[in-house]
């Protein structure tokens, strides 16, 4: 009851073989089912002409199954037409190009304008015609700029800079700088193959009384990759037709000793705060949170550690911007927050961003 046409031609095509599916026997499920699939195939987005005559053929098999199971009765003149939908898709076109529900929907659309019964189209002729007005007005201010809304600070085609000339000069220790170029290493497509290469030497170094050795393995790659990867570039450099890039030997040899310092930083057109300079201000910018990659271990005498991803939420202390000559590089070094025992600082590590 109260079901619009275009309603029945939802619930058959759709929902009709979902419900019927156990409930009638199995051969009147079928018939029923393969007029759902007629319909559904043939008021498609798209209907292929070298398809058609199976279709009808469907159509026709279809309707000598169905007089098997239903009564004479059930046939009558609707049922009959549907033989005649296909030859009337290939001579007219598609069906949804052609039946009325968008002229039935407008015409809600029309109705509701009504406001005096007594003159319906006048309502409907001074509605559209208002309707019309405002949105070419609305289309004609879309480009205009608004008043008193303030433009962001930074655009996204920005480059990545130090919103405060260019920093404090500082000079880092060594296992600071090992750890930032670390970052830098790993967050590198060219350094990748190297990683790779450096990993299966260790592998094949591994002690053999050496109980956990992937523990061993990637204790040594984080205490000799720096140097091992330092020489392999520097020994590729004095061949000819190296095939080295500036930046990957510039990554190699590392950065300079002297690291700016920023307060605040752009990042792809985002803007990120140290805390300290946040503490003076409403808005906050130096939460980070970032997904990646760990080896988790039960505990230090875990022989089997697994690989999964983990996010981990901190707060920014320091930007850093490493020199590397030809370019730069910024990171931020972080405070994190425990995951297992709760909001506590961890120890300070660095994250590069681009």
């Amino acid at each position: 009851m109260g079901l619009k046409s275009h309603d029945c031609h939802a619930l058959m095509q759709h929902l009709l073989p979902i419900a019927i599916r156990s409930v009638l026997p199995k051969n009147v499920r079928e018939c029923l089912t393969h007029v759902c699939i007629f319909f559904n195939r043939l008021c498609g987005k798209e209907l292929e002409l070298d398809k058609l005559d199976a279709l009808h053929e469907h159509v026709v098999k279809t309707l000598c199954n169905l007089e098997k199971f239903f009564p004479p009765s059930f046939f009558d003149i609707m049922i009959h037409l549907m033989v005649h939908l296909v030859r009337e898709a290939r001579l007219c076109g598609p069906v949804w190009a052609r039946w009325m529900y968008p002229f039935e929907r407008n015409m809600k659309v029309l109705k509701s304008y009504v406001r005096n019964h007594y003159r319906p189209e006048a309502c409907m002729v001074e509605c559209y015609i208002s309707e019309e007005a405002v949105e070419f007005c609305s289309e004609y201010m879309a480009g205009v700029e608004a008043i008193g809304i303030s433009k962001p600070r930074t655009d996204p085609d920005d480059v990545d800079r130090g919103l405060r000339g260019k920093g404090t000069m500082v000079t880092v220790s060594k296992l600071e700088l090992d750890q930032a170029q670390l970052v830098v290493m790993n967050n590198n497509a060219e350094v990748q193959p190297y990683i790779t290469d450096h990993m299966e030497l260790l592998q094949s170094m591994v002690p053999r009384n050496q109980k956990n050795k992937q523990k061993w393995v990637a204790d040594q790659h984080r205490q000799t990759f720096i140097g091992w990867l330092r020489n392999t570039i520097i020994a590729k450099l004095n061949e000819p037709n190296h095939g080295v890039s500036d930046v990957l030997s510039r990554i190699a040899l590392g950065p300079t000793f002297a690291v700016a310092k920023h307060e605040a930083y752009i990042v792809r057109g985002k803007r990120f705060h140290t805390k300290s300079r946040d503490d003076a201000r409403e808005v906050q910018n130096s939460g980070i949170r970032i997904v990646a990659e760990t080896m988790h271990f039960a505990s230090a005498k875990d022989r089997n550690p697994v690989l999964g991803t983990m996010t981990y939420y901190g707060v920014i202390e320091e930007i850093w911007e490493l020199n590397y000559f030809a370019f730069r590089i910024p990171l931020f070094k972080c405070s994190w927050v425990d995951n297992n025992v709760g909001v506590k600082a961890t120890s300070l590590v660095l994250l590069w961003l681009i």
